[in-house]
């Protein structure tokens, strides 16, 4: 859950980690349901940071990062935001399982991290990190299909998922009961689907479905999942272009997509309105030279600001904040590009994590009103090829990622955190 300040040449650094056999990086098994894998804390596992962060800039909501020091490190920032020194590699950084090509991270309200993912066996899983490992649930009578995944928790503790199975949506949820698992929609199977929980505990799906493809959202009612099609633009249904979801301090929906292509594409949030369907205001509203708008993903601060990341022409990730009512200046250049994520900090600062074209690496990115300011390092030249990350922030202001490593029949779930 984009480079004003940094080069893509100084992004790319000469370190390098170690992979499965680096003695710096512990791998766990993959214990069945409800055990506990054996892999323990690792440290280490990237090194060198590339370069120096860009002191000074402000960042979204009022978080600003350290200047450099005469050595070449920054301050630290604010909250639990480690130094410059410890940026360059995780504290934790190890395997969750052998699995598939999705995963994705969330704190629950302890602040205890978990990854949903997809098994090596296709069945959908939640690991939940301990002292000892990952305790490994999967989720009885799923199916995963594609390279998208999505979760969040509810204030009690309870987690919820959104997968695809072929060409439906299903969410699932665990209660005192197990798992239970509800076919949601019809999607298209190349779309992201997104979840978000508001304060009552109920879910809501942001998804692409087949019609147009239109772009959908689906509430549950307490018996059973409603879905719409979600606001107009140019005469027609808003379209799906990667998806994303989140609910306001307030309780408000929010949910952030492409639409069109070329001349025709915008940047849209739509917002529920009782009386008219949806409320839809453009966070950027001009075209791209080619193309169209993609890979949106949005998430609110403790002050309801609005964040949102989103690639438009020549794979360029762009960064926008609005306050109150006003949207800003759209970022270009804001952080790395491939599959990007966005998370938001209490404090009111925007974490990306990506990886950028062409790169072996993934990149955790602070970003703000005037570009990037702090660059974290999860993975350097990996030759694992890591990918399809996902992002969460907990409330001293550490980042936490999932990830895939590898390829074919060696792919495998990986968990960092600083």
């Amino acid at each position: 859950m984009k480079r004003i300040a940094l080069s893509l040449a100084l992004l790319l650094g000469p370190a390098a980690c170690g992979g499965d056999d680096d003695p710096k990086s512990s791998a766990s098994g993959g214990a069945s349901s409800g055990g506990t894998s054996s892999g323990g804390t690792s440290s280490g596992g990237a090194a060198g940071a590339g370069g120096t962060a860009s002191g000074g800039a402000a960042g979204a909501g009022g978080a600003a990062s350290g200047g450099a020091s005469s050595g070449g490190a920054s301050s630290g920032g604010t909250g639990g935001l480690p130094s410059y020194a410890d940026i360059s590699k995780p504290k934790i950084y190890e395997k969750v399982d052998d699995g598939g090509n999705a995963s994705a991270v969330a704190l629950d309200p302890s602040g205890t991290p978990h990854v949903a993912y997809r098994r090596s066996t296709g069945v959908v899983a939640l690991a939940k990190r301990g002292t000892s490992g990952w305790a490994i649930d999967e989720v009885t009578g799923s199916s995963h299909s594609g390279s998208f995944m999505a979760l969040g928790f509810a204030s009690d503790g309870t987690p919820h998922i959104a997968f695809r199975t072929a060409d439906k949506l299903q969410h699932a949820s665990k209660g005192v009961s197990g798992w239970t698992v509800t076919e949601v929609s019809t999607v298209n199977t190349n779309a992201r689907v997104d979840i978000a929980v508001d304060a009552a505990g109920g879910p809501h799906l942001a998804f692409q479905n087949l019609s147009g493809p239109q772009l959908g959202y689906a509430k549950w009612s307490g018996s059973a999942f409603a879905t719409e099609a979600v606001g107009t633009q140019s005469g027609g249904a808003l379209e799906g272009n990667g998806p994303s979801i989140a609910v306001s301090p307030t309780g408000v929906v929010h949910v952030a997509t492409g639409h069109g292509s070329g001349a025709s594409s915008v940047g849209n949030v739509a917002i529920p309105n009782a009386t008219t369907g949806w409320d839809v205001s453009a966070f950027d509203a001009t075209p791209p030279a080619s193309g169209k708008y993609d890979a949106t993903d949005v998430a609110f601060d403790a002050s309801g600001a609005l964040h949102v990341i989103y690639v438009r022409e020549g794979g360029i990730l762009r960064y926008n904040l609005r306050t109150g009512t006003t949207w800003g200046t759209p970022v270009a250049n804001a952080g790395p590009v491939g599959n990007a994520r966005l998370a938001v900090s209490a404090d009111g600062a925007a974490y990306v994590v990506g990886k950028p074209s062409g790169a072996s690496s993934l990149y955790i990115q602070r970003v703000g009103t005037t570009g990037i300011y702090q660059v974290y390092l999860s993975t350097v030249l990996d030759p694992e090829s890591p990918d399809l990350p996902s992002i969460a922030v907990d409330a001293s202001g550490a980042p936490h990622v999932s990830f895939k490593r590898g390829s074919l029949a060696f792919v495998s779930v990986w968990y960092a955190s600083y």
